[in-house]
C-alpha cells in the first residue's frame, strides 16, 4: 500500500521558499550590522614601523570608533602605510588638518589608533592623513592646525617623550 500526499510538490517548494526568505534576510541583517553594503571612505597615512598596528584596528575619536584599518602594507622606501575606512557617519571628523596617532599600551589595553581633528571646518579631501610622529604631523601641530586633546592616553604620551 502507497502512501500518497494530495500536493506534496507544492508544499516542498512553500518550504524551499520561506528557506531562501530566510536565509536572504538573515544576510541582509547581519551585513548591515557589519557594515558590508556601505560605501567606503579610503584614506591613507604612513608610519615608520607596523609595530603596533593590525588589520581591522579600530580608529577611535574621543572614545568612539569611527572607522577601522582596512589593510597594512610596506611601501617601495621601506614605510609602513595603511589603509583606512572611515564611517560614513563621521565623515565630518575628518577635516583639514587631521592627524593619526598610534598609542601603545604597556599593558596592552588602551592603545590603538586615534584621530586628532583639524580646527579647519573644511572636510579632508587628500585621501592621506599624516601621522602625528611625521615631519608633516608635527609641522601641522606647531601650525596650530590640529586639535591634539589630553585625554586616557596622556601617560602613554609622556612615556613615548
Amino acid at each position: 500500500m502507497t502512501f500518497k500526499i494530495k500536493f506534496v510538490d507544492q508544499i516542498a517548494g512553500l518550504f524551499v521558499i520561506i528557506a531562501l526568505a530566510g536565509l536572504v534576510f538573515l544576510i541582509t541583517v547581519l551585513g548591515s550590522n557589519q557594515r558590508w553594503f556601505e560605501k567606503k571612505n579610503i584614506y591613507t597615512s604612513e608610519f615608520p614601523s607596523g609595530d603596533g598596528l593590525n588589520r581591522g584596528m579600530p580608529i577611535k575619536f574621543k572614545g568612539f570608533e569611527i572607522g577601522k584599518v582596512d589593510k597594512i602594507y610596506l611601501t617601495g622606501d621601506d614605510r609602513v602605510q595603511i589603509d583606512l575606512n572611515v564611517y560614513g557617519e563621521y565623515l565630518s571628523r575628518v577635516t583639514e588638518g587631521s592627524v593619526l596617532e598610534l598609542s601603545k599600551s604597556l599593558i596592552g589595553i588602551g592603545g590603538g589608533l586615534f584621530l586628532h581633528p583639524g580646527k579647519s571646518d573644511v572636510l579632508q579631501l587628500d585621501p592621506f592623513i599624516p601621522a602625528l610622529k611625521s615631519l608633516e604631523g608635527q609641522a601641522l601641530v606647531k601650525s596650530g592646525a590640529v586639535v591634539i586633546e589630553t585625554g586616557d592616553n596622556q601617560l602613554n604620551r609622556l612615556i613615548d617623550q
